[in-house]
């Protein structure tokens, strides 16, 4: 249930991020998303003034500077404790490897405040003064020295924290394309961040951290046009909405389920945001369309609370069933027969038994035939029983299915393809032995 909780802290990062929108919350709403801050690991106090602000950029910035260098330190002490005849049985270690899993174990959380706290340093605003002020701090000014001063930082913050991390992990993904699920290796560095999305998708966190650049980028550089800024919210939430729902990226489609569920909580929250700027700044009267406002916005984020509840509740049953399931599966392997435990193979082969009799391809249909005998295995019909949880892909990455059954599975993908050229074939010759007995 780990990914679930990466995928709530996400949802809860948003959340925060809608905190600091000027929509004019209520006092109660704007306390709940304040204390969403957490999440965004916003541990500093806002400053008050020019030096304070500085001071906390500096430090905000330099933060994951300083987990890196403890990384390199506890490095270095494994490295002694590994010189040492006591630690010899220690495997190797380099410390790249040890970066790199960091940076996809960390970077996809920390991503969305990284970014924001980065870009933060350029999004100005034009006050009726004719000045520029910083929009996140509307008391400091811009393109002054100290802003000046401070801008090479937040260049380097910007390379590292907004374009290094996304590149970085898609490089690596890239390169390892091939061995991201057959190399125990590979997995074991880089899984944390892929092995619960489908073979096809394993670029979709890459995806998913654009798209909370987007809502950092559209969070500050609209700040001042809350009505625009609103409308960016929403189109980035449906439209990433949209494109999950229709590629269904994540291997267990219960995923699916719970990111479309917090799409949609997050977009009635966004709804409540702008109720409560139609309605001003004037909470005074709080007339019905206040108050209105006010109930659409705890049932988006009571519905948002629930989801995750919920989702982390169902991953975790899911999860167990599996386990019991994959257990009882190996049993009745050792006696000669295959099975079909996870999701997918389940599928495939419900698929093939419900279209079996319709199958014009004779070697398609043999195939299909062998693939029918096997045992279908349900999680929920698994009652008794332990497991040790299959760390390479939640809980199931490859089923444990014979040798021959692996070789029968890619012969039928070799059959499917060429299915419709021979169903084409054997149509034609049906065709002219017709015109033939005419």
């Amino acid at each position: 249930a780990e990914y679930m909780g990466t995928m709530a802290i996400a949802a809860l990062q948003v959340l925060d991020i809608l905190g600091l929108a000027d929509f004019g919350w209520s006092s109660s709403s704007a306390v709940l998303l304040k204390s969403m801050s957490i999440f965004s690991f916003r541990i500093f106090r806002p400053p008050c003034a020019l030096s304070e602000y500085y001071h906390d950029y500096v430090a905000g910035v330099l933060v994951p500077m300083v987990f890196v260098a403890m990384l390199a330190l506890c490095w270095c002490f494994f490295l002694c404790v590994r010189g040492c005849s006591c630690g010899r049985r220690f495997p190797s270690l380099s410390l790249t490897t040890l970066f790199s899993t960091a940076l996809f174990f960390c970077g996809p959380l920390a991503y969305l405040p990284l970014s924001r706290l980065a870009l933060g340093h350029f999004a100005c605003s034009r006050l009726p003064d004719g000045r520029w002020y910083l929009t996140t701090h509307l008391s400091v000014p811009c393109f002054d020295a100290a802003w000046h001063r401070m801008t090479p930082l937040a260049l380097a913050s910007v390379v590292v924290y907004v374009v290094f991390i996304p590149l970085v992990i898609a490089l690596i993904l890239a390169r390892h394309r091939s061995q991201l699920f057959s190399s125990p290796r590979v997995l074991a560095l880089y899984g944390s961040i892929y092995k619960n999305f489908r073979t096809t998708h394993t670029l979709v966190p890459v995806a998913l951290m654009l798209k909370r650049l987007c809502i950092a980028v559209v969070s500050l550089f609209l700040a001042r046009y809350q009505l625009e800024q609103a409308a960016g919210f929403l189109l980035i939430v449906f439209a990433a909405g949209a494109v999950q729902q229709r590629a269904a990226p994540y291997y267990y489609p219960l995923y699916n389920e719970i990111e479309a569920a917090m799409a949609g909580s997050l977009a009635v929250v966004i709804t409540s945001g702008l109720l409560f700027f139609a309605n001003g700044s004037a909470q005074a009267a709080r007339g019905t369309s206040w108050m209105f406002a006010s109930v659409v916005f705890f049932v988006g984020a009571s519905a948002l609370f629930l989801v995750i509840v919920v989702g982390i509740a169902r991953d975790l049953a899911q999860l167990t069933k599996e386990a019991l399931a994959r257990r009882h599966s190996a049993a009745v392997e050792a006696s000669g027969e295959h099975v079909f435990v996870s999701f997918h193979d389940r599928a495939i082969a419900k698929l093939l038994l419900e279209h079996i009799d319709d199958i014009g391809n004779p070697s398609l249909r043999a195939c299909a035939n062998q693939i029918s005998t096997a045992s279908i295995v349900r999680p929920h019909q698994i009652s008794t029983g332990d497991s040790d949880m299959d760390e390479s892909r939640g809980s199931s990455v490859i089923v444990d299915l014979a040798d021959d059954a692996g070789q029968r599975g890619a012969a039928l993908l070799d059959l499917a393809a060429e299915a419709p050229r021979a169903g084409a074939e054997e149509k034609g010759a049906a065709l002219r032995k017709a015109s033939q007995d005419s």
